[in-house]
């Protein structure tokens, strides 16, 4: 039985960015090559292999209804400063 199992249609994916050691982003890509698929796919695929056999991790996280999915660091952008009106109705903004 395969690993890497063939695609499957209509699920919804989110944008993760993360680290790896040297040595698991070549396997991971070699693993890609080697299916002739993404590497998107195959972390998603050994993610869903490897974690559904944990039985103590799947049992408890049948018990925990919430997501651990920590929620997105919003970024303050600067915001412009109110152009302000001065001598003869001329407009002088801050950059």
């Amino acid at each position: 039985m395969p690993l890497i199992n063939p695609r499957t249609r209509g699920k919804q994916f989110v944008r993760l960015i993360t680290r790896l050691d040297r040595e698991n982003n070549e396997m991971l890509y070699g693993s890609a090559h080697f299916t002739r698929e993404s590497a998107e796919y195959v972390l998603n695929q050994l993610l869903e292999a490897v974690l559904a056999k944990d039985k103590e991790s799947v049992a408890w996280r049948s018990e925990q209804p919430d997501s651990y999915v920590p929620l997105p660091v919003r970024q303050h952008r600067k915001q412009k400063q109110p152009c302000r009106l001065i001598m003869h109705g001329r407009r002088h903004c801050r950059p």
